[in-house]
């Protein structure tokens, strides 16, 4: 494979994850809080509890340094989708 498909395999990756953001971020708000990070790990598998689901987000949100209440950055959750 050559160097110049490898760029394009990275900008076309690039442009799916953030096309990926827009699409569940529910508000537009260019932030993912607790439902719009359950709606990804839901099609992911998740099929836990409300108070699962809750415990899980922050502990998510604990491990990358953001509030629950923040929530996650587009530029975060490109960096965690890698």
């Amino acid at each position: 494979m050559s160097a110049g498909s490898d760029e394009h395999d990275d900008t076309e990756r690039s442009a799916l994850k953030r096309r990926l953001f827009r699409l569940l971020d529910a508000d537009g708000d260019g932030r993912w809080r607790s439902a719009e990070t359950r709606s990804l790990a839901t099609r992911l598998g998740f099929g836990g509890t409300d108070e699962w689901w809750t415990t899980e987000y922050k502990t998510l949100c604990k491990d990358y340094g953001v509030t629950p209440e923040e929530g996650f950055s587009e530029r975060l959750v490109l960096q965690m989708l890698d």
